[in-house]
């Protein structure tokens, strides 16, 4: 097959998107002019609506008009309905106007459904669709183009190869007119995918201009890859029989259970059963066509199991005729990553005897035609009853190059259109967000929109730590002593990478001779585990290593050409043996310039690159800070004391003074070496005023501390029951914690905070307070709940304020807050976000001496009216509040083409110089589009937002 590209330039993407698109509108009005069209005007303006090319024929004076279309994917209902409201609206003023749309991407079967029943079956011939092949026909007939037969003829004759896609650049000649020129890639000796790439003129001329040909490579990137040899630049008269070097790996797994360097083994793997389980449903929802997404998405933080979760589905779906490939997108460096990736689930396939003859001709002859490789590659495996999964893990890694997601989002989504029998899998970290230019969001987002995100993996609980432990206990050979159990749970807290590690740690220092009371003395840190990690490398490999970290993952002849050392491969191999690096790839021959490197895990190269630990200390408090820096300042004064000294004083048992001493381990307070006390280095020379700066930093680093303080900065006030929910959320394996325990842990955690003055308990109602000014610390007084007006945003949808307003009506227009928690049947943070929009509606007033919510006037004729008053009532109170309108505004500016409560939410938050997540911004402009359609100011489309006043004119047009 023959494919067109028009090749926009520009700095930003913009640019090269609105370079594209007038680009191809001058190439179409070449043709028609070629075709006899006369055009007299070029994107012209009317009544808010832009006309690509407008003309008369130049025989039968016909008058005509065309939408030019050069954008990704395919084109859906709403762009057939733009067409259609343009044309209606051209044929009002000329009734035998024609229409015509020249388009270079499909249309899904929704737009082809709107094409054939709302306008050709309507108006016939009067308007005209061309695809991508009818414009390359016309080009080829009209434009003086050589045939494409000629092209590849001379390629093949004179480099004696196959030749793969055959393409037709069109780029912006000096004078801004469109220029063409063949690309015909060739395939490499063994047939397995391209590997050369020859340029011709548009009449078959060989290219030889070297600025022509960087130009064409510059602006087409799936042509200027490493494994693409271009015989135009080099002037090569033939091509070397080399097979191009491979470039994807898959992923590999462990050795053993505490192999913390690579994802589990099949036959190491516990829990996540509920992931399988969504999995195994889905997979059968393809098999029985309940389903038309052929995606699914695993998420979660680095080291939580994500790519352990995908070998063990490899491993569980063999038996179904299932066959799974899971690749490593580390490697991933240009567009020849896609190529590689698709040949190894062809090499894999074709491992299956009854599939290898049907597969033997299936190539990859380049990027177009992907889908048709995986077409093709559908038609052998489905009529076998087969399915295939092509998994990309650590995706994120393809994310830093946008070309190449885009190519994958590309091909993903027209295998959606076909419904093969060709899944993906992607594997991504669950906090991977970016403002970066140049960060592929739309196609990120497209990928989301059209797959199934299994549920997102979180941290272990109590069973599958209980089964970690229990291996622990094989080769520890005898049970773990109580106290050693729960403090390797509790530093875990949940995570499978830190729990493999701190067993690993356990067992090597077993192994060293130390004991278990050494263990248990040993207060376990992150910052400590990772520089055990370090131990018994020289200064010099030291900084070799720092040096090394910004550049993984990488390849050997990359750090040989940045470091000049020599045998830099020997340095590798040893940081390789103490467990610091991975090898991705595996050794080939005896070269080792491809093999690529990397740290064993995210978090433990941003520690090699920074020296500290990217991720906060976690633990919770055993004791209240009376007793315990009371304890302090007795070793402090005596600066020794001994665990035999502290139980003969105090008749206390050892648990409770390790207890007691746990938590000032933890806030590097003191150390306890051979079962003697000592005050740390770091507040050793202290005044007291310099230990509560140094306790309330130490109190900061720690995580649920942090997350307790976040809460505090939102509310102002949060019960003991909130801190409790953290600490249950935050450390999932001692969840099985009694309520009492977690109320207990709950409240050392808030008088910790209240002794370092970071926050005030309030004894009487078990609730901690922020508190701004330290100079009236122990003189606040707790009011209840603090008032919740002046937000800025949104916090609920429309349906929850109603609700509300309707529950404290039923209560005779005045409630409580815990009155209204229980009518509700919400949590005190739901509870909060409603009436917070309540009262900025001022449906809702707060008494805050009587701490009771009544309904306005406002709010009691609200709930009296019907729903066209309550409507008309929204509507004007949403008019007073400036986000809400500012969001209009967008809409608004949007005109006929519309805008996603998502784009309008984004622009929102730029304009005021905020941060959020993605999936905050999305709820935000969901919630903004809710209260906007409910007041009836908005209508959707799918996912585009129009002002209302546009779309009954569209429905009537179409």
């Amino acid at each position: 097959m023959i494919y067109l590209h028009i090749l926009g330039s520009g700095k930003t993407a913009a640019a090269k998107a609105n370079s594209k698109g007038h680009l191809f509108e001058h190439l179409m009005r070449a043709l028609l002019e070629h075709l006899k069209m006369s055009v007299t005007h070029m994107n012209k303006s009317e009544s808010g609506l832009e006309i690509d090319i407008e003309g008369v024929s130049i025989l039968g004076k016909m008058k005509f008009f065309a939408e030019c279309k050069a954008q990704e994917g395919s084109l859906n209902s709403t762009d057939i309905q733009k067409f259609g409201f343009k044309f209606m609206d051209k044929k009002y003023e000329t009734p035998d106007i024609r229409g015509f749309l020249f388009t270079l991407s499909p249309l899904n079967s929704k737009a082809q459904e709107v094409w054939d029943d709302k306008l050709k079956a309507r108006h016939g011939d009067q308007v005209t669709c061309y695809l991508q092949d009818e414009i390359i026909e016309f080009l080829i007939q009209h434009y003086k183009l050589a045939s494409p037969d000629i092209i590849r003829g001379q390629a093949t004759n004179r480099y004696a190869r196959n030749c793969g896609d055959t393409q037709i650049l069109c780029v912006e000649d000096n004078n801004k007119a469109a220029s063409l020129f063949w690309a015909q890639l060739l395939m490499s000796s063994d047939g397995t995918e391209p590997n050369a790439v020859v340029f011709y003129g548009p009449t078959g001329s060989f290219v030889t201009e070297r600025a022509t040909i960087e130009r064409l490579l510059s602006l087409k990137h799936d042509l200027a890859t490493e494994k693409l040899t271009c015989p135009n630049i080099e002037d090569l008269p033939r091509l070397d029989d080399i097979s191009p070097s491979r470039t994807v790996v898959r992923v590999r797994m462990s050795s053993d259970w505490f192999d913390y360097r690579f994802p589990a083994a099949p036959q190491f793997f516990v829990g996540r059963d509920l992931q399988r389980t969504e999995l195994a449903e889905f997979i059968q929802d393809v098999r029985q066509r309940k389903t038309s997404s052929r995606g699914i998405i695993v998420s979660g933080k680095s080291g939580i199991g994500k790519s352990s979760l995908a070998l063990k589905a490899r491993q569980e779906l063999q038996e179904a005729k299932m066959v799974f490939v899971p690749i490593d997108s580390r490697l991933c460096d240009d567009v020849s990553f896609l190529f590689d990736s698709i040949n190894e689930l062809l090499f894999e396939l074709r491992q299956i005897p009854e599939l290898r003859d049907d597969l033997e001709s299936v190539r990859v002859e380049g990027l177009d035609s992907l889908i048709k490789t995986l077409t093709d590659t559908h038609e052998a495996i489905d009529k076998q009853g087969y399915l295939a999964v092509l998994f990309f893990d650590q995706f994120e890694k393809v994310f830093e190059y946008p070309e190449v997601t885009k190519a994958i989002r590309t091909l993903y989504l027209r295998v959606i259109e076909k419904q093969l029998a060709i899944l993906f899998g992607f594997a991504w970290k669950s906090d991977l967000w970016s403002l970066a230019e140049g960060f592929p969001h739309h196609e990120r987002d497209d990928i989301v929109r059209e797959s199934l995100p299994l549920r997102q993996l979180g941290e272990f609980g109590p069973e599958e730590t209980s089964e970690i432990l229990k291996q622990l206990e094989v080769q520890w050979e005898g049970k773990l002593d109580v106290q050693l159990r729960r403090q390797l749970i509790t530093f875990s807290r949940g995570l499978p990478w830190l729990l493999k590690k701190v067993c690993a740690h356990v067992l090597e220092q077993k192994s060293r001779g130390v004991t278990k009371n050494e263990l248990i003395e040993t207060n376990l840190k992150l910052q400590d585990l990772f520089e055990a990690d370090l131990a018994g490398l020289d200064d010099e490999e030291r900084t070799l290593l720092k040096a090394i970290a910004p550049l993984l993952p990488t390849t050997l002849r990359r750090l040989s050409e940045s470091f000049e050392i020599s045998n830099i491969d020997r340095s590798l191999h040893r940081f390789i043996d103490k467990r610091i690096l991975v090898k991705i790839t595996e050794d080939v021959g005896d070269s080792l310039a491809n093999v690529k490197y990397d740290a064993y895990s995210d978090i433990f190269r941003e520690f090699l690159i920074t020296g500290t630990v990217p991720i906060e200390d976690a633990y919770y408090f055993y004791t209240s800070p009376r007793g315990a820096l009371k304890f302090f300042e007795k070793v402090k004064e005596r600066g020794e004391l001994s665990i035999e000294q502290e139980m003969e004083e105090t008749g206390k048992r050892i648990a409770s003074i390790y207890n007691l001493s746990r938590d000032l381990r933890s806030l590097d307070l003191v150390n306890v070496r051979n079962r003697v006390f000592t005050v740390t280095d770091e507040v050793i020379d202290l005044e007291q005023d310099e230990i509560l700066s140094f306790l309330q930093s130490q109190l900061k680093w720690n995580r649920l501390v942090s997350l307790t303080l976040s809460e505090l900065n939102e509310k102002e006030t949060i019960p003991l029951a909130d801190i409790a929910q953290l600490l249950q959320d935050l450390f999932p394996p001692v969840q099985v914690f009694k309520e009492k325990t977690r109320e207990y842990y709950s409240k050392t955690t808030a008088l910790w905070l209240h002794y370092a003055r970071l926050a005030f308990y309030n004894k009487k109602d078990k609730s901690l307070r922020r508190v701004d000014d330290e100079a009236v610390f122990e003189s606040i007084v707790e009011k209840g709940t603090p008032s919740l007006t002046g937000f800025r945003f949104p916090m609920c949808f429309r349906n929850a304020i109603i609700e509300c307003l309707e529950a404290i009506n039923g209560a005779g227009g005045k409630v409580s807050f815990s009155q209204l928690m229980e009518k509700l049947s919400k949590s005190h943070q739901s509870v909060e976000k409603v009436l917070s929009d309540n009262l900025n509606l001022s449906f809702v007033s707060r008494d805050d001496k009587a701490g009771m919510y009544s309904l306005t006037s406002l709010g009691a004729r609200f709930v009296a009216s019907s729903d066209k008053t309550r409507r008309q009532l929204f509507r004007q109170q949403c008019s007073n509040i400036q986000v809400f309108n500012q969001f209009i505004s967008y809409v608004e500016a949007a005109g006929i083409n519309g805008i996603t409560s998502r784009q309008a939410a984004r622009k929102l938050v730029q304009e005021m110089q905020l941060e959020m997540a993605d999936a905050t911004v999305e709820k935000l402009g969901a919630m903004l589009a809710n209260w906007a359609e409910y007041a009836e100011i908005i209508a959707r489309s799918g996912r585009l937002c129009f002002m209302k006043k546009y779309v009954p004119e569209q429905m009537i047009l179409l």
